[in-house]
């Protein structure tokens, strides 16, 4: 076996794991996530079963929708982020996106703290996802759930991917070593 790091997204779940040629950062489900999830879903679940109850068409669809759209984009929150030896892995709840270093042309630091437009996604509770245009980069997709530590990869197709890991300076760095090789 070959060794690794894995990158998790939370300063202080950061460690070292040496088993396997991969790169792994990982958003995990805390225990306070869970509670509030919990929470949400009843609270919607109770109106949903209230305006049904009491034949409130538009409650009804309106509280269906937003559980239908609050379910979306949760799926589309990253959930882990691996850099394997062909490629980078964006793990989402639900799906994943596959960069081969093939196809990736340059990878930069991101600060997402600055002048970015949201032009369709959630800037929302742990990420911000979505796309979003910034007056430097252009347009761009994002899975970013520390500012500070932003990753942008450019794809030789123009695209330009964003994500956010711990430790973002070591990853740029295997990333580039990937590419240049």
């Amino acid at each position: 076996m070959q060794n690794s790091t894995y990158f998790y997204i939370f300063a202080n779940d950061f460690y070292s794991y040496n088993n396997m040629n991969t790169t792994r950062n990982e958003n995990k489900l805390h225990p306070i996530d869970v509670i509030i999830y919990a929470i949400a879903i009843i609270v919607m679940a109770f109106a949903l079963y209230q305006s049904i109850a009491e034949s409130i068409l538009w409650l009804t669809i309106l509280t269906a929708v937003i559980i239908l759209l609050v379910g979306y984009l949760f799926s589309l929150t990253p959930r882990a982020i691996e850099l394997t030896p062909d490629m980078i892995r964006i793990f989402l709840w639900l799906g994943k996106e596959e960069f081969p270093f093939d196809n990736i042309a340059s990878v930069e630091h991101l600060d997402f703290s600055g002048n970015n437009i949201r032009l369709c996604g959630t800037s929302g509770y742990k990420a911000r996802i979505g796309w979003f245009k910034n007056s430097h980069i252009g347009i761009y997709k994002a899975y970013i759930t520390d500012s500070q530590e932003g990753v942008l990869i450019t794809l030789k197709s123009g695209e330009k991917r964003a994500f956010s890991v711990d430790h973002s300076e070591q990853v740029i760095a295997a990333i580039r070593a990937k590419i240049d090789a």
